[in-house]
């Protein structure tokens, strides 16, 4: 994979069928869409803080962490398996196959999230005088949408295997921050902005709705001709067998991601939940660089390790490490200068999360050096290597959240999570040096740069 010198080898990396063009013309879509999605979502945050102010607003965001953890929870890993085994069906025209794992995952995956959703309310409903009523109020309506947000990621990574990224990203990551824009002025406007965290967690019910319907319908619209001619095929021994590492890799990251939010808001409290997911939503920017090209790159990532093309899968992995860590040095210096003000468009008591902001943004930036190492594992056959190292790291953050936390506050929960995601980060580097022998850090083309140079200097 050359560096383009021209406008004309500029476009004809968006031209054809070649690997290149696909990766191309897909990391580009997805890395709009990823802005968008950003855009919309800093917008929506700042929108909800403000008009709910920090103490619904950290009610709201303490229960979103909660039924999203158990939403994702309740796919059972089978996201990662439509993602894998949707571009190989279609690659291989097995479309007896595809059919049966679409509809088996919408079931299995359905009634999962409804029986979740409805012992949460239940459990919410029974202690609510314990629980708080606004609290257990929010806490109910989520669990209404718990399904829906299984349901829609489903969507979205069978969208991603048939390689339309951008479709599969816009109902959750763009669509549904939009439309809580939307919603939120409407109720203000409506209310004379007597907003609450259960009203809003009402409203998220309803844009989540609007999203699984179209990723829905755009999902059915891009299926092949010979889906629908094709008598469905069932394998679900081995799709399970594939889903349980993919299980077991998602509740770590799940816990590994969340997990300090909803520490910070059981034992500081949901106001303090809620500065710390603002200063987490303003660093998770840095990252849909590296995120955005994951997208494409991990049904590139399957093809190549199946065909045993290592170099080019080496060159993949290495120009998406170096993208998504460059974005992040020149990102993190920005939030570093403008981080007060970014932090007060939410409201003054937000501006308190600026020193576990900083640790973030130098967490942050070496998680992506060491390149997506996640992906890199899941796509090639060796998820139970990233299970226990994302279990290492859910279980080194919450040790560390437990002992930080009561000292530092906020910023402990930040020190926390940079320790943990440092740890399986690098465990996981260290299994594709040795495993793999791929390098998956930001480092390859370094060292490539760094040849060149001398030897043009010899």
């Amino acid at each position: 994979m050359q560096i383009p010198k021209t406008f004309d080898e500029i476009r004809n990396l968006f031209e054809g069928d070649r690997l290149t063009a696909v990766f191309a013309q897909g990391a580009s879509g997805a890395f709009v869409s990823r802005i968008a999605g950003a855009a919309f979502g800093f917008l929506s945050q700042i929108v909800l803080a403000r008009l709910l102010g920090s103490e619904q607003y950290g009610v709201y965001t303490y229960v979103w962490t909660w039924v999203l953890m158990l939403g994702l929870l309740s796919t059972l890993g089978f996201r990662k398996v439509l993602t894998r085994f949707v571009a190989s069906f279609r690659a291989e025209k097995e479309m007896g196959r595809l059919r049966g794992l679409i509809r088996r995952s919408t079931e299995v995956v359905g009634g999962v999230g409804g029986i979740i959703s409805i012992v949460g309310i239940t459990i919410c409903y029974s202690f609510r005088d314990a629980i708080g009523t606004s609290l257990a109020d929010t806490f109910i309506i989520g669990f209404l949408l718990l399904p829906l947000i299984a349901l829609v990621h489903l969507r979205k990574e069978a969208l991603t295997g048939l390689r339309c990224v951008v479709r599969g990203d816009t109902p959750f990551r763009v669509l549904r921050p939009f439309l809580l824009i939307v919603l939120a002025g409407l109720a203000w406007w409506t209310w004379e902005g007597l907003l609450t965290a259960a009203g809003m967690m009402g409203g998220t019910l309803l844009v989540l709705s609007i999203g699984f319907a179209i990723g829905t319908y755009w999902l059915y619209r891009h299926l092949p001709s010979q889906y629908w001619e094709a008598n469905a095929q069932y394998e679900s021994e081995q799709w399970v067998q594939r889903a349980f590492p993919y299980l077991l890799i998602s509740s770590a990251a799940l816990l590994q991601s969340n997990v300090d939010i909803i520490m910070t808001g059981a034992i500081v409290g949901p106001e303090a939940a809620g500065i710390y997911k603002v200063a987490a939503r303003l660093t998770g920017i840095l990252g849909f660089a590296l995120s955005a090209t994951n997208m494409i790159v991990s049904p590139i990532t399957s093809e190549l390790y199946t065909k045993g093309e290592m170099n080019r899968l080496q060159q993949v992995i290495g120009w998406t490490s170096m993208v998504g860590f460059l974005f992040t040095l020149f990102g993190g210096a920005v939030l570093l200068g403008f981080g007060p003000f970014l932090l007060g468009l939410f409201g003054p008591t937000f501006r308190d999360g600026y020193a576990a902001l900083a640790v973030l943004i130098i967490a942050r930036a070496g998680f992506t050096f060491a390149g997506p190492t996640g992906m890199l594992m899941q796509m090639t056959g060796r998820e139970w290597a990233a299970s226990k190292a994302f279990g290492l790291g859910a279980l080194l953050n919450i040790i560390a959240n437990l002992a930080l936390l009561p000292i530092f506050g906020i910023v402990g929960a930040a020190i926390a999570t940079g320790i943990s995601t440092l740890t399986w980060n690098s465990a996981l580097a260290y299994v594709a040096f040795t495993d793999l022998k791929v390098n998956p850090t930001a480092s390859h083309l370094l060292f490539r740069f760094a040849d060149k140079l001398a030897g043009r200097a010899k």
